[in-house]
């Protein structure tokens, strides 16, 4: 029978390898759990975050819709009935737990220029205090279907990108969807007039 010489250095070098690669492995899966949790978490701040959003600025747009309706009855009663609108409805402040990094970036610069773009068509109407206020209510019906619809498109994305059901109005028994997308079309189609005027 052959003697089997072993060589101590052979075998402590296999099994330091072997504790190695043990450690590699062990600590390589640890960072891939982290990862995955840590996307799983980002994508659920998004998703909840664009949740937030998108019923702030359905919110806005039921209550232009209802501006609208109001206006609209001002308007043909010659002031007897419905509101004599003059502003936007507010747009609530965003809420503090919006995680804006964890939200699509496109989607982010449209929710926060949003504002902004609305504040621009108030300041429209206001035009108006200064050369006829008899055209303030029929300035505040264009820019309500404008804004309303507008925000609404907003809300239907967000609920899209991050796969949230979206807001069904049938529930409703109005469908201020289509009422607020017509007044938008019939707004874009003054607005293409005076354009070419």
């Amino acid at each position: 029978m052959a003697a089997v010489s072993l060589d101590w250095l052979e075998i402590g070098k296999v099994a330091l390898s072997s504790a190695f690669a043990s450690a590699l492995l062990t600590e390589g899966l640890k960072v891939w759990h982290d990862h995955n949790k840590e996307k799983a978490s980002t994508a659920k701040a998004a998703t909840y975050s664009a949740l937030r959003l998108a019923v702030l600025f359905e919110e806005f747009s039921i209550n232009c819709a209802d501006a609208i309706y109001d206006t609209k009855r001002y308007l043909t009663s010659d002031g007897h009935t419905g509101t004599r609108h003059s502003k936007l409805p507010t747009l609530h402040p965003f809420p503090d737990d919006v995680d804006w990094r964890a939200l699509d970036v496109s989607l982010s610069a449209k929710a926060l220029a949003i504002r902004n773009e609305f504040l621009m068509e108030q300041q429209g109407i206001d035009f108006w205090y200064d050369e006829d206020a008899d055209e303030i209510p029929a300035a505040c019906l264009e820019r309500l279907g404008l804004c309303g619809y507008h925000a609404w498109e907003m809300a239907f994305e967000l609920r899209a990108h991050y796969k949230i059901p979206p807001f069904n109005v049938e529930h409703v028994g109005w469908d201020f969807e289509a009422f607020l997308k017509g007044h938008h079309a019939t707004a874009i189609k003054m607005r293409a007039a005076m354009k070419g005027a």
